[in-house]
């Protein structure tokens, strides 16, 4: 009704209000805060979601901030980068008061989070979660240029590094004429050309129906892509900053800032997208009706303050001008008979998520030939519901002075055929030419293809009414406007399906899922850590005797996992159509290759680091035997300088690519891969372990809908690297009651070959060495001067798959064959892996000083903890977590000897390690069988029958172990 535009005659012109600009950001930020509380990232499923992320250790307030550095950190970052990625941290942007203050109203009027204000904190620069980011996004996408911000917004947030341009011209997107706004804005779009369609805005494309590819020179550097890249970025980023082909320490840390960053950058690129999906759901934005605050009719501004004024309220007075949209709107509700419009902004409503096969398809489901000609009743985005389920004030039936005759759109019908009409006397406006002002409201329903049955779909809502000179001086012009009642049912409307499209393109994005899980043998990765290494003055292992920063980590080179894809099919909504959410062929390759673009297939570790290890494990904690349960008889590690057992921040190691084949990925069941870690090994002092397979191509069905760039990932906590100890124990030997000292009749032996198999029952051959004179897998200790070889592996195992279930780790020897001599029989000793773990990034200095002592039976049930299971020392020496000695026994023992500690056998003066052998678990590409331990030639028959039925337990042994039978 614009007769009441007769009253701005009469209203003053210094009027409460806030600035077109905030009113219109805080609508933005309040949808993206309800999308996310509707989405994967805040509804129930977000546990679930956070841990396949690995985002579920990070602090809760202030996730993605440096934490580890030593001085307070006041600030959080985000990157604005060229798309082509070429100068990756060229422009690295703050936070700032503007967004903050425009979040902090809304959690002042009762607004954000579930608790109505738990996600802003006190200041501007403090708690920033997942949700905080979105809503940066929603809010930043809205900058203007200088001289259009409000005062009482606080400080302009910070210029655009690329140069300043108007963003909001490029929001606009019309799905019937598959137009940008038009028509030309004065000087261009933002000085850059002509406008963008809002979709090829939002996605980062030259034209998206003819393509999803990146459009290489795009202007907007928030975009779906850029949410995508930076995605990438946050699971995988690693520098060689100074390009001298070695990662030092300092570059290592600033990788794990800039990673902490990259999840900022790719939530607040998401935020950005949302806000131009929600766009979409203003129907100005869809009838390219422009409404810029300065320069068009006051009453063509006005919806937007109207929907704040129904969120927010308005705010306190300022001298500052306010806008012509803002001062029409006022007018309006400062008369009571229209406050009871006013009603509170509505959430989802109840409006299902959607689901479609594209982030285009959220927008629009036009066909990318159709013409204006073609009909859009059964388009089911959200551009298609708002643009042709509204009337707006730029394009009512006779508004095509305002716009190209060519904006007369088919729906709704702008003969105003088959609409119902209300009307009444209007006794608050004073009459014309002595006559009662009558007030005429058209109404119709407004269809929803997506949820066609919903009662607001089938009601007719009010979405037309006669101007105030209809009728009077033969006026043609201005014979309708949009009313109060007609801005509250536009928003009833379109807010709870701006909410719901939202939450469901934030599900999109985060879709992809990889199933990771343990390979069929139980073992993840081994490692000969007997192997020489040093450590250097930073915490990392060195490979050999370097110790330099940015030595070759010596770590563990190749990791298994089964891996599967799991991306649920996406049921189309309003069509039903399924569609599986297929991964492609993968390729080999490397992420740090410029001229490797995938698809990929990586694994990433990540972990933290026991600064304080050495190589003889004296820098672990340590137990004897358990003389008297329950004392655990822990010795924690005495760290010298900076050491520690637990660094502040969390590293990375990432593969290479892997060729997998689409048929292997998408299978019925999990496919085991072998994953290249020997560019990028994971440290053998790693803590806080675990991995993630990330997935980075084509991700959908070629015929029915497919995203050329997707990402799937999975996570895999894994039990961190455990030490197995095999020593030559044959100094004394084991006579089926008690130990024995060699003597003349029982020697002491050297082994000379070994081999260790490991995993479930039947373990596989992971290690092996063929020994030489002089050159035994273990020598004796005897020979050895009390000092006695010993195999030493570490190991990644998963989690046991249920309780008390136990890896199995079988150390087959080889002796030299002397007739006569006794046999040393293989050996199989259990692990469900060591724990070396924190159940947060960020813990407590006093919380590393005071591990647990019980995660080897159960994980502690505090808010805070930090695991550091111990490794046993026997006969003086650090030997393993789990530790086996081989020594002589008489034909006929079956008795297992006690511990050779409770024994009290003497202590050993030191160590040997095997430095060399084959690490088969590495070469091989199938694992094999454990083969069978060799007997010597003329072995006599009872002692093959010993040796057989000495097998035949141990079997029997491991096979309990693995089924959790004790």
């Amino acid at each position: 009704m614009k007769r009441w535009m007769w009253l701005l005659s009469l209203a003053s012109l210094v009027l409460e209000s806030s600035s077109t600009l905030a009113f219109d950001t805080q609508t933005h930020a309040y949808l993206t805060d309800q999308a996310f509380l509707n989405s994967n990232l805040g509804n129930a499923n977000a546990t679930a979601l956070l841990q396949q992320l690995g985002l579920d250790r990070f602090d809760a307030p202030q996730p993605f901030s440096p934490y580890w550095l030593t001085l307070p950190v006041l600030e959080s970052y985000y990157f604005d980068n060229v798309p082509s990625g070429a100068t990756p941290l060229q422009y690295k942007r703050p936070v700032t008061a503007y967004e903050w203050l425009q979040m902090q109203q809304l959690s002042n009027a009762g607004f954000l989070g579930p608790d109505g204000g738990s996600v802003v904190g006190p200041t501007a620069i403090q708690p920033l979660p997942i949700a905080n980011w979105l809503m940066r996004g929603a809010i930043r996408e809205d900058d203007l240029t200088a001289g259009f911000y409000d005062p009482r917004d606080g400080s302009p947030p910070d210029p655009d590094p690329w140069g300043p341009f108007e963003r909001s011209l490029d929001h606009f997107y019309d799905p019937i004429h598959n137009q940008a706004l038009v028509p030309p804005v004065p000087g261009g779009c933002a000085a850059l050309g002509p406008c963008l369609k809002s979709v090829d805005w939002a996605l980062g494309t030259v034209n998206a129906f003819a393509s999803l590819a990146p459009d290489p020179n795009r202007r907007q550097h928030f975009s779906w892509e850029d949410a995508r890249n930076n995605y990438f970025l946050a699971l995988t980023a690693e520098r060689d900053a100074n390009g001298n082909g070695m990662r030092e320490a300092s570059e290592r840390e600033a990788d794990a800032e800039e990673r902490m960053f990259r999840w900022a950058s790719t939530f607040r690129s998401i935020g950005d997208v949302v806000h131009l999906l929600q766009d979409a759901a203003q129907p100005q934005h869809t009838r390219n009706d422009r409404h810029d605050s300065h320069v068009d009719p006051a009453d063509q501004q006005g919806f937007e303050p109207f929907t704040n004024e129904r969120l927010i309220g308005r705010q306190a007075t300022s001298s500052a001008d306010p806008s012509g949209g803002e001062i029409y709107v006022l007018s309006l509700i400062n008369n009571n008979l229209f406050k009871q419009f006013l009603t509170p902004l509505p959430d989802i409503n109840g409006y299902p998520v959607p689901t479609f096969v594209s982030p285009l398809r959220y927008f629009t489901t036009r066909g990318a030939s159709d013409g204006p000609g073609v009909a859009p009743d059964n388009r089911l985005g959200i551009a298609d519901y708002s643009n042709k389920g509204f009337f707006t004030r730029g394009t009512t039936p006779d508004a095509n002075t305002l716009l190209p005759a060519v904006y007369a759109f088919p729906r709704p019908d702008p003969t105003l055929t088959g609409f119902t009409t209300q009307t009444t006397n209007c006794a608050f406006l004073p009459k014309l030419r002595n006559q009662p002002v009558n007030c005429t409201t058209y109404s119709h329903t407004v269809p929803d293809p997506v949820q066609p049955s919903r009662s607001d779909a089938t009601t007719p809502q009010p979405l037309l009414a006669d101007g105030m000179w209809k009728g009077f001086f033969g006026s043609t012009n201005n014979q309708y406007t949009l009313t109060p009642q007609i801005y509250q049912a536009t928003g009833n409307l379109t807010v709870p399906r701006a909410i719901a499209y939202s939450a469901g393109l934030i599900n999109y994005f985060f879709r992809g899922k990889l199933a990771v899980t343990s390979p069929p043998d139980k073992i993840v990765g081994v490692l000969n850590q007997g192997a020489t290494h040093t450590m250097n003055a930073q915490g990392y292992p060195c490979v050999g005797t370097a110790n330099n920063d940015g030595c070759p980590i010596f770590g563990f080179q190749s990791i298994r996992l089964s891996v599967q894809n799991t991306t649920p099919k996406i049921t189309e909504s309003g069509t039903g159509t399924q569609v599986p959410q297929n991964l492609s062929n993968t390729a080999t390759g490397s992420v740090t290759d410029p001229n490797f673009h995938g698809p990929y297939l990586v694994a990433i570790a990540r972990y933290h680091r026991n600064t304080c290890y050495k190589p003889d494990l004296t820098g672990e904690p340590y137990q004897v035997y358990i003389y008297t349960p329950p004392s655990t008889g822990i010795t924690q590690p005495t760290c010298s300088g900076s050491q520690t057992t637990r660094t502040a921040y969390q590293e990375i190691a990432v593969s290479k690519s892997v060729a997998v084949s689409a048929a292997a990925l998408n299978g019925a069941s999990p496919t085991e891969v072998k994953f290249d870690f020997s560019a990028d090994p994971i440290p053998v002092n790693a803590t806080d372990l675990f991995f993630q397979v990330v997935y980075r191509g084509p991700m959908g069905d070629p015929v029915l809908g497919q995203e050329p760039d997707a990402i799937a990932v999975g996570t895999l906590d894994v039990r961190e690297p455990t030490f197995v100890g095999f020593w030559n124990n044959t100094d004394y030997f084991w006579n089926d009651t008690r130990w024995l000292p060699k003597n003349s009749y029982y020697p002491n032996q050297g082994i000379k070959d070994f081999w260790v198999c490991a995993g479930t029952s039947p373990p596989k051959l992971v290690f092996y060495y063929q020994g030489a004179n002089g050159s035994p897998a273990m020598i004796d200790p005897v020979i050895g001067s009390n000092v006695p070889g010993v195999v030493r592996l570490g190991m990644i195992f998963p989690q046991p798959d249920f309780s008390n279930q136990k890896k199995i780790n079988r150390g087959v020897p080889v002796p030299y064959f002397n007739p006569g001599y006794p046999p040393i029989p293989f050996h199989s000793t259990y692990t469900a892996g060591q724990f070396g773990q924190a159940n947060k990034e960020h813990i407590a200095a006093a919380t590393l000083t005071n591990p647990s002592n019980t995660c080897g039976t159960a994980l502690p049930n505090t808010p805070e903890y930090w695991c550091f299971d111990p490794i046993q020392k026997r006969r003086g020496q650090n030997l393993g977590a789990a530790i086996q000695p081989f020594y002589d026994v008489v034909s006929g023992s079956f008795n297992d000897p006690p511990d050779v500690d409770q024994a009290g056998l003497p202590a050993f003066a030191g160590l040997t390690p095997l430095a060399n052998g084959t690490v088969r678990f590495d070469t091989d590409t199938t694992l094999a069988s454990c083969p069978a331990q060799p007997a010597a030639a003329g072995t006599d028959p009872a002692t093959l029958q010993f040796l057989q039925d000495a097998a035949r337990r141990t079997e029997l042994h491991e096979q309990a172990a693995d089924l959790g039978i004790q």
